[in-house]
């Protein structure tokens, strides 16, 4: 076998290898639309499984209010469908939202200050 036929053969490989973790990734269950209705921008977006309390930062989760942000898992990311969430304000507060929302049941959590989460 010639080098050239190795390398697009192996460029090939890879490609196919590639796409079938987009596949993958892009079909979690667990992918959701992050709604930021909160009056204040979002810095960061933390998770947690909720039978675990270990919080996670979403890579790539600024969000202003207003805006809504997909939110995709890497399907290596191994835990249940129920989360926790932490928004992390650009203003240095942060709210916590701890009730387990199961991910692979909706499209989408709509996050809203008020008076009986409060902003710490």
């Amino acid at each position: 076998m010639t080098r050239k036929v190795k390398s697009i053969l192996g460029t090939f490989a890879l490609a196919t290898l590639l796409m079938g973790a987009v596949a993958a990734h892009a079909n979690d269950l667990r992918n959701f639309w992050f709604d930021n209705e909160t009056g204040k921008t979002v810095a960061v977006l933390m998770i947690s499984p909720h039978e675990s309390g270990t919080w996670y930062p979403v890579p790539n989760s600024t969000t202003r209010s207003g805006y809504r942000n997909p939110i995709t898992f890497n399907s290596n990311f191994y835990s249940s469908c129920f989360f926790d969430f932490k928004l992390e304000y650009s203003d240095g507060s942060y709210q916590t939202y701890t009730q387990g929302r199961n991910l692979c049941n909706i499209s989408g959590v709509r996050f809203y200050w008020n008076e009986s989460t409060p902003i710490i």
